[in-house]
């Protein structure tokens, strides 16, 4: 059976989720280890609090991007197993929170009867 439709915009879903938080690591992580000229003026040494802000920063924002980006993996490397099915729906129900306006249309077509069928969860067909 070919992969239902909905798996292309499910994917685009969980990339949207840790996109923010890829960028916000890059982003301390420049601050953090190669600060630009301006700031280095401001904060001349390399002990100060800012820097250990950003760098802390850095280590969670990279923990939690691989952490936000298990939904994706699971949805690209995955079989066709009803606990998948499962796994995923429950991270779209988390994720509505976040962004409704996306979510909601997306879980409504992963609820279908084609793409329980993929999963093996629908006893008809």
């Amino acid at each position: 059976m070919k992969r239902p439709q909905v798996h292309i915009w499910t994917g685009i879903y969980f990339a949207m989720g840790t996109l923010p938080l890829l960028l916000m690591c890059f982003w301390s992580i420049a601050d953090g280890w190669f600060p630009s000229e301006p700031v280095l003026a401001k904060h001349p040494d390399p002990a100060d609090n800012f820097y250990l802000f950003n760098k802390s920063l850095a280590y969670a924002t990279a923990l939690l991007t691989l952490l936000s980006s298990a939904p994706f993996w699971i949805l690209v490397l995955g079989k066709k197993k009803s606990w998948i099915w499962m796994t995923l729906l429950v991270f779209i129900a988390l994720g509505i929170s976040g962004n409704p306006l996306f979510g909601i249309p997306i879980l409504i077509f992963w609820l279908k009867d084609n793409n329980k069928a993929y999963y093996g969860k629908l006893d008809r067909v």
